[in-house]
C-alpha cells in the first residue's frame, strides 16, 4: 500500500482480489489521539471514482496503558 499522513488524516491505497476481481483499495485513519483511533476500508470498483466502506474499527486505549 501507499500511504501518508496530512493533518492527522493517514490514507492508504493498494490493490485487492475480491470475487475474482480487481478492486482499489482505500484505508483511512482519522481521530488518532493518544487513546482513540478510527480506522475505515473502502473498496472501489470503478478505479476510485466511488468508494463503499466495508469495514470499520474504534480503537480505544485501556486506561493506565500504554
Amino acid at each position: 500500500m501507499k500511504s501518508r499522513f496530512i493533518d492527522g488524516v493517514g490514507t492508504f491505497y493498494g490493490r485487492e482480489t475480491f470475487g475474482g476481481q480487481t478492486v482499489a483499495v482505500r484505508a483511512l485513519w482519522t481521530g488518532i489521539t493518544d487513546t482513540t483511533a478510527m480506522w475505515r476500508q473502502h473498496f472501489s470498483f470503478d478505479g476510485g471514482t466511488t468508494w463503499e466502506e466495508n469495514r470499520q474499527m474504534r480503537l480505544t486505549r485501556e486506561a493506565g496503558r500504554r
